[in-house]
């Protein structure tokens, strides 16, 4: 079984569905274009899609704001470069943004590669980002609240290493080095982290404490997702040898 067209399934609190009515087809296939073979890549302001064809070479832009027709679609691939680095000065506005929230003596040791190396709590009292240098972060860079977290801070920075910020108590914790984890996202609503670690999925709070496993079986490391709700997560997998890997959300407790 394959599914033949294209389709966009809006984060809703509600199971995942293919036919729901917050699940909106995108695209059909038709008798040159196979969407199947296509991988996906969402432009910064999540409205665009760029879909490449590995085999074919053949590029497309597919926006999110109105219907795709086959027959209007152009090939885009002698523009890859302009529409990258176009997309590339968007992201870098986005993380420049998102930076520019944080006490300046912590911005130049964030990543900006990535804007995932960048990411606020759901109440943006807190950050989780990538340390791309070592560095000290001084105490009491702002006046600290008589209810500061106790835990065990790692005000001393170094690369390559996950810390999360928290900006309203001036507080810095390590969540764990890049080498070791991937995947990791803010579990929405929530002062929770999402990561896969050694094929597990975990959770950690944010001040790298309570470190739970929640899922040691035969997933796609590479596709977790938060749900926004931030009651479940979306995982890629199969129930047995014999099925064909598909999209399956898993409850969690908060």
């Amino acid at each position: 079984m394959c599914i033949r067209d294209s389709y966009l399934i809006e984060s809703t609190g509600l199971p995942i569905s293919l036919i729901r009515s917050d699940t909106r087809q995108l695209a059909t296939n038709s008798a040159t274009i196979n969407w199947t073979e296509f991988n996906y890549t969402f432009s910064p302001n999540s409205r665009q899609i760029l879909a490449n064809n590995p085999k074919t070479k053949i590029n497309y832009i597919l926006s999110l704001d109105s219907p795709i027709s086959s027959q209007k679609l152009t090939d885009v691939t002698k523009n890859l470069k302009e529409i990258s680095a176009d997309w590339q000065t968007q992201t870098s506005l986005i993380i420049a943004n998102k930076i520019d929230k944080l006490p300046k003596e912590i911005q130049p040791l964030i990543s900006t590669a990535s804007a995932q190396h960048v990411q606020y709590s759901t109440k943006e009292d807190k950050v989780l980002y990538l340390a791309q240098i070592d560095g000290n972060i001084e105490d009491n860079l702002i006046t600290p609240p008589p209810a500061q977290s106790t835990q065990n801070q790692s005000r001393q920075v170094k690369s390559d290493n996950y810390y999360v910020y928290d900006i309203k108590d001036d507080t810095n914790f390590l969540i764990g080095s890049q080498k070791d984890i991937s995947q990791l996202f803010w579990i929405p609503n929530t002062n929770n982290l999402v990561y896969v670690q050694s094929q597990d999925l975990k959770v950690i709070d944010y001040d790298g404490t309570n470190q739970q496993t929640i899922l040691s079986s035969n997933f796609d490391s590479n596709c977790v997702y938060p749900w926004f709700d931030g009651n479940k997560i979306v995982i890629l997998t199969n129930l047995s040898s014999s099925s064909i890997k598909n999209l399956y959300s898993l409850s969690i407790k908060k």
